[in-house]
């Protein structure tokens, strides 16, 4: 009897142990927001090997809405190598609100079609990799995915969504 108590003490401590010790430390957490941003600097370079082939590297300022850094402030650098319109783009951006902070490295592609009156509609979507942070999102892991359109030669917006937990 007093054998029995021993194994079914050890079971239910094994039990309690595995389960606290494959518990995540910290939940992940599910965010979205939006960005309008305007473009502030812009290199643009011919490269000269296929018509309208491009790269350019550009830098532009804006604000994020959203239930998280609703409000941040945020500066995008971003390297695009397109053909009339179309290919990939990478970069990063950060976010700034109240002294917390994230950075972030995107790659994603870009994609022009011409509408009936001749304008471009420019499109772009990827992923993207939280890199570091600042204030409460000092250690932040995770990343998400985004899509987004340029309103004008100059602004866009930009829908995003992503999941992160704040590692040790």
């Amino acid at each position: 009897m007093k054998n029995s108590k021993v194994v079914i003490s050890l079971l239910l401590f094994s039990v309690v142990f595995l389960f606290f010790s494959s518990a995540p430390l910290n939940a992940k957490t599910e965010i979205s927001g939006k960005m309008t941003a305007k473009i502030s600097k812009q290199e643009k370079v011919e490269v000269g090997d296929a018509e309208g082939h491009v790269m350019q590297l550009s830098v532009s300022q804006g604000t994020n809405a959203g239930e998280e850094m609703g409000g941040a402030q945020f500066e995008n650098h971003n390297y695009s190598d397109t053909k009339k319109g179309n290919g990939t783009h990478e970069g990063y951006t950060t976010f700034a609100l109240n002294g917390d902070k994230w950075n972030v490295k995107f790659e994603g592609k870009v994609t022009t079609t011409m509408s009936e009156d001749g304008k471009p509609n420019t499109t772009f979507e990827g992923t993207f990799t939280f890199t570091s942070g600042e204030g409460k999102y000092k250690n932040i892991k995770g990343g998400g995915t985004y899509k987004g359109k340029y309103t004008s030669e100059t602004d866009y917006e930009v829908q995003w969504e992503a999941t992160y937990d704040i590692g040790m």
